[in-house]
């Protein structure tokens, strides 16, 4: 076979060595700062042992509700697998980290679609612990923004439609009434979002967190800071 064999496992040790000594150098440099933390939480996430505490702690203690939706993929994947390994410790840091005070809720809800066999199938065949959006988006309405440049995957809510909607939650792309701006709504048919009850830890008063789903997103996001004047559903549940 011509395909690349695996380094001996005692070069590999030393390989994985060398690259965590380069992750903590980048993350003393302001100028490989993000990529050093995405190659971090990259690391940590495709490999079965945790990293280093110093590493691990340095991750966390640089996350803020602001980051952006790129870096926000790899941080959910991090922090789902940190609270596997020890909820105890994560679960009040989840929340000092402006994951809402609901956050009990909210990994109930997220613990159900996974252990229900629920979450959403990559393109490798492998079921996709983090793609929960799926599982709650209406079968029905959603598309794609024109202006998609990734592929589309299998894990997203506006791909192969007829595989969302698992839970029932029927999850609908209504968009959102806009608060500034030329358009009055925004994102009909390419996202959805409620209101949560919890005030947004990074932006202050006047904003709130919402819970959103997109059609070319495979998380169920639960952290979005918003604008209490923008327009958004609720969800009634039958005493």
């Amino acid at each position: 076979s011509n395909a690349p064999q695996p380094p001996p496992p005692a070069l590999q040790k030393r390989i994985d060595a060398l690259l965590l000594e380069m992750l903590e150098s980048g993350l003393k440099n302001p100028d490989l700062e993000n990529n050093a933390r995405f190659e971090a939480l990259r690391f940590s996430t495709e490999h079965s042992e945790p990293l280093p505490e110093s590493l691990r702690k340095r991750l966390i203690e640089q996350y803020t509700p602001q980051e952006n939706m790129f870096s926000r993929i790899p941080y959910h994947r991090f922090f789902l697998q940190e609270y596997r390994r020890d909820p105890g410790t994560m679960r009040p840091l989840l929340r000092k980290l402006g994951f809402g005070k609901q956050m009990e809720e909210w990994d109930r809800l997220a613990a159900y679609v996974r252990d229900n066999g629920l979450a959403a199938v990559g393109s490798d065949g492998v079921v996709d612990e983090t793609a929960l959006a799926k599982a709650l988006a209406a079968p029905q309405m959603w598309m794609l923004p024109p202006d998609t440049e990734e592929e589309p995957q299998p894990t997203w809510v506006g791909v192969d439609m007829e595989k969302n909607n698992a839970t029932g939650f029927n999850g609908m792309p209504v968009g959102f009434r806009a608060v500034a701006g030329d358009e009055a709504w925004m994102h009909l048919c390419y996202s959805a979002g409620w209101w949560s009850a919890t005030q947004s830890a990074g932006m202050g008063e006047g904003f709130v967190y919402a819970v959103r789903l997109w059609s070319d997103y495979p998380l169920f996001v639960t952290n979005s800071d918003f604008s209490v004047g923008v327009g958004l559903p609720v969800r009634c549940l039958k005493d």
